[in-house]
């Protein structure tokens, strides 16, 4: 019976153990063309890669969270019910929650206080969201990507030149200063220039994904980015 102690994917505990059982049971279900994955316990980029791929085509979530909890849809999926103990029911329709609740808020508050525009504090709070799902301890990219913006190693290091501490587990605020320091006084001044440019929540989000993020898919991110930003906009504007 496959089971797992802790999550595994993006922002999991990827225990090796954990991780041979989500290789493996990926292996078995993911579709051509898509390449079998080591089953070698380390949770990179491709098993990552991997994990949101499962969850686009066979459980239909947009965005997906790129993560195997115990118990939860995917790993149910995966095994086909066989998690330990009895397989809970779904739960009842909820209403979708306001996108300025929690940390969204806490995020609009800041950037707005710091001077933004809602649309362009909307701008940078929707790639933040895209990148880690607004958790400061995220993982990505094999390891390498971490945080609230991902940053990598060069970034990484500039955090700690600007807080004096690791990013790895700071928090929430401080990661959030970061991020205004860097489009404001450190290595990312231009993209926050555009920003300043930026007359639209969408112009915001595609901006910041753009100059900002960069990330691999440029333009179809830009667009995705663009349109979250302007619901984030909305919801806040209208709560």
């Amino acid at each position: 019976m496959d089971r797992l102690i802790g999550s595994v994917g993006l922002g999991g505990q990827n225990r090796r153990e954990d991780v041979m059982t989500v290789q493996r049971l990926i292996n078995a279900k993911l579709p051509i063309p898509l390449a079998p994955l080591k089953v070698d316990g380390v949770c990179g980029a491709k098993t990552i890669f991997a994990i949101a791929e499962y969850q686009r085509r066979n459980l239909h979530m947009n965005p997906p969270d790129s993560r195997v909890d115990p118990g939860g849809a995917t790993f149910r999926s995966l095994t086909g019910g066989s998690a330990t103990g009895p397989t809970p029911p779904p739960p009842p329709p909820q209403p979708a929650p306001s996108a300025v609740t929690g940390s969204v808020r806490q995020a609009m508050d800041f950037f707005v206080g710091q001077g933004w525009t809602t649309s362009q504090a909307a701008g940078i709070v929707a790639n933040l969201q895209a990148e880690s799902g607004l958790r400061p301890d995220a993982v990505g990219d094999g390891g390498l990507a971490y945080g609230l913006a991902q940053g990598h190693p060069d970034r990484q290091a500039a955090f700690r030149a600007f807080s004096g501490q690791a990013i790895q587990g700071s928090n929430f605020d401080a990661q959030l200063r970061f991020v205004q320091q860097e489009l404001t006084r450190g290595g990312e001044v231009r993209a926050g220039q555009l920003l300043r440019n930026a007359n639209s929540a969408n112009d915001a989000g595609a901006t910041i994904s753009r100059n900002y993020e960069r990330p691999a898919d440029r333009e179809g991110e830009a667009a995705r980015r663009g349109r979250r930003a302007e619901q984030i906009f909305t919801d806040y504007t209208h709560h």
